[in-house]
């Protein structure tokens, strides 16, 4: 990439994937308060198997709102989340310096540890079901314009432009994320030395994680306060969910059906590596409960499947970038080197959350060394505070500012370029 003719970057920030309205559920991809809204107008808020029970305790317990009024709360959940994050890092702390927690602390502990992890899968599922539809036109438009001069910079989760791009055929997972995959699951684990590549490709960045990309489960530790995974070798690689047509092993067996490529139920794949949390010589043992179904509660002594968790960076003032190796770190310095010498930024739907410092930094280091910039286009429906940034904290002049007040979509009876 530090070879090629940089001519446009494209951000894309939740506003450019808000405009997929093909979606059989009805509804299109939920922004920060929209989010456990949205979850209760899907299906998968009546299945026992997506796991929220943490969430609804957290919030019962800490704003009093009640598990039959969960459906309507619309707190911000880049708020929240940022609330629970801190909580878990402030009691893994304590643990670590050795200090014994009373019990009715160690259960507000605990419970924000389990509310964290349950987040992180709910936040992927709820995309899976939206996306799991036809491909998204305004994706599918923009995907036909680019060429290997381009770079597409995204902060969204969800696999939308992802699945346009590999429709496109200018586009390959097995080559296409920037970082090579460890394994490529396409109805079965394969290494993406038996894909395809695509040369000359448009550069695809995402800078939070994907709901596609897969790590080994991983949590905190609660009696020592660090942090646990069942594979220390794969939590700084990555794995690449394409597809699946057929059931797959997963957590309990718990594979429910087919989705669109990109997408996938509740529960991702096992991955096709070696677990590693267990000493030498001892056997792990696993008990599920089940108390309203007994019949559902089972004891495993000996499994040595490795769970599978979405890979995504979740919406906290403090973001763990480090914890995944070198991934993003690597994505983050090919997406400022890129907008440290495109021609032309675009940035469609992004609006610079309060808890994305990192990003604020990042365009302010790269325009700064731009020497090459001719123009920012921003497409957005209410561009006001967007606008005031680029001019006053990234010292833009403003001939060099395009402002589009609209949303990313494709009018009826649109022709020509969807830039």
């Amino acid at each position: 990439m530090n070879n090629r003719k940089i001519l446009r970057v494209i951000v894309l920030g939740a506003g450019a994937s808000c405009s997929y309205c093909e979606s059989p559920t009805g509804l299109r991809p939920p922004l920060a308060r929209e989010i456990i809204p949205t979850f209760h107008k899907l299906d998968i808020s009546t299945n026992r198997y997506v796991l929220v029970g943490h969430i609804i305790n957290y919030v019962r317990d800490t704003r009093g709102i009640l598990p039959h009024e969960f459906a309507s709360w619309d707190e911000d959940l880049e708020t929240f989340f940022s609330e629970i994050d801190e909580e878990v890092a402030k009691y893994a702390e304590r643990i670590k310096g050795e200090e014994k927690l009373d019990s009715k602390t160690f259960y507000k502990y605990s419970l924000a540890v389990g509310a964290y992890n349950q987040l992180i899968f709910l936040f992927a599922s709820i995309f899976n079901e939206i996306q799991n539809g036809p491909i998204s036109i305004p994706y599918m438009l923009l995907a036909s314009e680019l060429n290997q001069n381009d770079v597409v910079i995204t902060f969204n989760w969800d696999t939308l432009f992802d699945r346009a791009l590999a429709a496109s055929g200018k586009w390959s997972p097995s080559n296409g994320y920037c970082i090579r995959p460890e394994a490529v699951f396409d109805d079965e684990w394969k290494s993406p030395d038996d894909l395809d590549d695509v040369d000359n490709s448009p550069v695809y960045i995402k800078l939070h994680g994907s709901t596609n990309w897969l790590s080994p489960y991983h949590s905190i530790d609660l009696s020592s306060g660090g942090k646990y995974t069942m594979s220390k070798y794969g939590i700084s690689k990555l794995f690449v969910f394409v597809k699946a047509t057929k059931p797959y092993e997963t957590y309990e067996d718990r594979y429910w059906g087919s989705y669109e490529p990109y997408s996938y139920c509740y529960y991702p794949p096992n991955l096709p590596i070696i677990r590693d949390d267990i000493e030498e010589g001892r056997v792990g043992i696993r008990i599920v409960s089940a108390i309203d179904l007994p019949s559902h509660g089972k004891c495993v002594i000996g499994g040595k499947g490795v769970f599978s968790m979405p890979l995504i960076v979740p919406p906290v003032r403090n973001k763990q970038y480090t914890r995944y190796g070198k991934i993003f770190s690597t994505l983050w310095s090919l997406a400022k080197h890129s907008i440290g010498r495109c021609k032309h930024l675009f940035i469609i739907g992004y609006s610079f959350p309060r808890t994305d410092i990192a990003a604020r930094q990042m365009f302010k280091e790269g325009l700064q060394n731009n020497t090459s910039l001719e123009k920012i286009t921003i497409i957005n429906p209410y561009p006001e505070n967007i606008e005031e940034m680029f001019l006053n904290e990234f010292n833009i002049a403003p001939p060099k500012l395009e402002i589009r007040k609209e949303k990313f979509e494709v009018p009826y009876g649109h022709q020509g370029s969807i830039l």
